[in-house]
């Protein structure tokens, strides 16, 4: 690589290509949505006792 600029130059363009492909915001966005889904408890479900009661279980 030190001696060869065109073979530096298409290695470089490749690799931007390669990241600008791969690592959109939008993609970006997605991980942390699917990390933050993963990670924040689902709001409980109500759950009828005996007398019509409603109280709230963990999921």
């Amino acid at each position: 690589l030190l001696r060869d600029a065109g073979l530096r130059r298409r290695l470089g363009d490749a690799a931007r290509a390669r990241v600008l492909e791969r690592f959109t915001l939008a993609q970006w966005n997605d991980g942390y949505r699917a990390l933050y889904d993963d990670l924040v408890p689902r709001a409980p479900a109500p759950v009828r006792g005996a007398a019509g009661l409603e109280r709230v279980t963990a999921p």
